[in-house]
């Protein structure tokens, strides 16, 4: 069966900054009829345009913040009481094979900072994903911008969740393109209790650096043309490079660092090889938490 909306609003959770958590000019859908006979939602295609999402985190104790309430534990994040969770007998599978996004708007409020209170804007112009049948990943393109700058991306996407913890990741393997530079990444992203936890190895090749510099909102002093490699493991409190490699104008430049906001004051430890040069360094510096 085939349903269309126009004008579709989703109500935003108490602590959410905004009343609607989502607004939908038009929503298209194909659903098969026989699987639900058997519990089955099997999405063919869904259509969104014109929308305007809003991802805000809510804090429990501690400051965290999590995109979905007591995800993994089961808690009710206004009482902390626990809640039902559903029985393999009741539970319902929900396939999706095909997703399509144009002339929409992500925007995301992550953090506590004046610049995540302000909130990332992503434009989407459009956005395919595409699953496989024999694949739990999607085949994923997109073009649009990030803090207005335009970005290009191509690879794979998927969703992995934890049978036992029920904490979930998204695995990604995808090629960036901005203005200026080109960014290979791969690992995958903590979503839910996991938020702000990731692992990623990142391979970039550098000629600009005004757009990524826009993106990340920090400046980046790196002599240009630069070719940077690095792994990066990072929690909401730690920052790990091991390794990282920066090329550039002939010279290589190999390490590692670790930057911990979970010390009081926070501290950063920098390992650096290179001709004529091996040396390590720790600071100590006081940085907001």
């Amino acid at each position: 069966i085939a349903l269309e909306a126009k004008g579709v609003r989703l109500g935003n959770a108490p602590w959410g900054s905004e009343p609607d958590m989502a607004r939908i000019g038009t929503l298209r859908m194909d659903v098969a009829l026989m699987p639900l006979l058997q519990r089955r939602v099997e999405i063919g295609r869904i259509e969104l345009s014109d929308a305007d999402q809003v991802r805000t985190p809510h804090r429990q104790a501690g400051g965290t913040g999590n995109f979905v309430p007591g995800e993994g534990t089961g808690d009710d994040p206004a009482s902390g009481a626990p809640t039902p969770k559903p029985s393999a007998t009741g539970s319902i599978h929900l396939g999706l094979a095909h997703l399509w996004i144009r002339d929409s708007r992500l925007r995301l409020h992550l953090g506590r900072s004046a610049r995540a209170q302000s909130g990332t804007v992503i434009a989407i112009d459009t956005l395919a994903l595409s699953q496989a049948q024999s694949s739990s990943r999607w085949q994923a393109a997109a073009k649009g911008q990030w803090q207005n700058q335009p970005l290009q991306a191509e690879g794979q996407v998927g969703l992995e969740r934890d049978p036992t913890t029920r904490t979930r990741r998204v695995p990604l393997d995808l090629a960036l393109t901005l203005d200026g530079a080109q960014v290979n990444v791969e690992g995958n992203l903590g979503l839910g209790s996991l938020a702000g936890q990731g692992q990623l190895k990142v391979d970039a090749d550098i000629q600009r650096k005004e757009a990524l510099e826009a993106i990340l909102g920090v400046d980046l002093p790196v002599p240009l043309p630069a070719q940077v490699n690095a792994a990066l493991d990072w929690t909401r409190h730690q920052l790990l490079a091991k390794p990282f490699e920066l090329s550039s104008q002939g010279q290589t430049v190999a390490g590692e660092f670790d930057w911990n906001r979970s010390t009081r004051p926070a501290t950063l430890q920098l390992s650096l090889h290179a001709d004529g040069l091996d040396g390590q360094v720790a600071a100590r510096a006081d940085a907001p938490r």
